[in-house]
């Protein structure tokens, strides 16, 4: 199994892009924008929407950590792909043994990432760091902070 990881940071500043360019192009249900009944209002909508987004990272990515704890597991980190995707290909041929893939040139032409997934925009890692306020950093680092850790960042 290739587990394919990201800072969540960087991940919650791709998602908040996102819904505000589908804002732009007229769609009003971007992906999480949930609706709070006791502030009657919709996530993007919130005085904070960052800050939410943080809130829900911090209870979607606990139940994804459990797959870091098996030895047929490799935690592939997007960022790894996008600046050194060479290596990390030969790196994921070698675990693998080259069970199910493709000729090398094919496997780096398609680890680019698919515009259209509401989790990737630029692709530019560390985003997160001109984006984020100091609040949004502190919260991060509270909520997300063993995470963040946890996946290596």
């Amino acid at each position: 199994v290739l587990f394919n990881i990201r800072d969540p940071r960087d991940v919650i500043v791709a998602e908040y892009e996102n819904a505000q360019r589908k804002f732009r192009d007229g769609d009003t249900m971007p992906l999480w924008n949930f609706y709070d009944s006791k502030e009657d209002e919709y996530l993007y909508r919130s005085k904070d929407p960052i800050a939410e987004l943080i809130v829900l990272a911090s209870t979607r990515w606990p139940q994804w950590l459990g797959w870091l704890d098996h030895d047929f597991v490799k935690p592939v980190k997007y960022e790894d792909l996008r600046l050194g995707t060479r290596k990390t290909v030969e790196e994921l041929v070698e675990w693998l043994g080259g069970f199910g893939c493709s000729d090398m040139n094919t496997m780096i032409r398609n680890a680019s990432p698919k515009p259209k997934n509401p989790t990737f925009r630029k692709g530019n890692p560390g985003e997160w760091r001109t984006t984020f306020t100091s609040h949004h950093v502190k919260l991060s680092m509270k909520l997300l902070g063993d995470i963040i850790e946890r996946l290596g960042y």
